[in-house]
């Protein structure tokens, strides 16, 4: 199934239709980021507007329903938007991982799409020692593997759970505090 997709998509690939975040300077700064591949590549499809949605797959495959498999939406979710952060489960994910990881910001969609396509990051707390893109793209990676995992392994897609991965790569990436240090 994978590989269908894969070369089905591949065949019919076009040109981007997304002109956000096209700047010279936008793509140094997004280029520069410290972000490991699977979640630039996230990303990267994000910002061109071709997240693998499944309206976008219907397109290609017309036996896949164009519906949201998460939310089960009525209307098809064709747009990054949907993919991103109008589903449902999706949006209680990043509410959930916003509100631990930025709570001096208050959520918006919009604060979402700025930080996604703009690089326009909210402000943290103090005591993350990571910064505000690190947390992100983090955050979004747990999202979107979250989100395969119950494309393809029927594993359900809880966003308390998603919550917790995202803290735990967070975690696991933050440099060693200095009370850590004195403690050994």
């Amino acid at each position: 199934m994978r590989k269908l997709i894969r070369k089905a998509s591949l065949s019919q690939a076009k040109e981007p239709s997304v002109a956000l975040g096209n700047s010279i300077r936008f793509w140094k700064s997004f280029w520069r980021m410290d972000v490991p591949l699977p979640a630039r590549n996230v990303w990267f499809r994000l910002i061109y507007g071709k997240p693998p949605a499944a309206s976008n797959l219907h397109k290609i495959i017309p036996s896949f329903s164009p519906f949201c498999r998460l939310c089960n939406r009525d209307s098809p979710s064709g747009t990054t938007c949907h993919f991103l952060i109008d589903c449902r489960k999706k949006y209680l994910a990043w509410k959930l991982i916003w509100a631990h990881f930025f709570p001096l910001s208050p959520w918006s969609r919009l604060a979402l799409l700025q930080a996604t396509l703009h690089l326009n990051f909210p402000q943290q707390n103090s005591v993350q020692s990571l910064d505000s893109s690190s947390i992100f793209e983090c955050s979004l990676l747990m999202i979107w593997k979250a989100h395969w995992r119950f494309i393809f392994d029927s594993t359900p897609f809880v966003p308390t759970l998603v919550l917790q991965e995202a803290i735990r790569v967070v975690q696991s990436l933050a440099p060693p505090t200095t009370d850590n240090l004195n403690s050994s």
